[in-house]
């Protein structure tokens, strides 16, 4: 899991969205979204280990996203404009 957890282009542990595809033959694909550039991975897994991981990842990112909610949150009750703090992002397609 940790090739598939870690962006191939900046190093980051971060995640934005994931999807997997049943391909119907016993195998599927598991894809990422890199939450800091964006770029997307993914990996040709078996299709039951493609839905084991995938139900962790969602886990995470459940966490993950619960987590910068109440960090915003703590922002805002400090005063400061959370939008100031979003640097520009691109997308990019990374080569599998």
């Amino acid at each position: 899991m940790s090739r598939l957890r870690v962006c191939p282009v900046c190093g980051s542990r971060a995640i934005s969205n994931l999807y997997s595809d049943d391909f119907g033959d016993g195998t599927g694909r598991l894809s990422l979204r890199c939450g800091r550039c964006y770029t997307w991975r993914g990996r040709a897994l078996a299709s039951h280990r493609a839905r084991v991981l995938e139900r962790r990842l969602e886990r995470i990112l459940k966490r993950d996203r619960r987590a910068i909610t109440d960090e915003v949150r703590r922002i805002e009750r400090a005063g400061i404009d959370s939008n100031d703090l979003h640097p520009a992002r691109t997308t990019r397609l990374a080569s599998f």
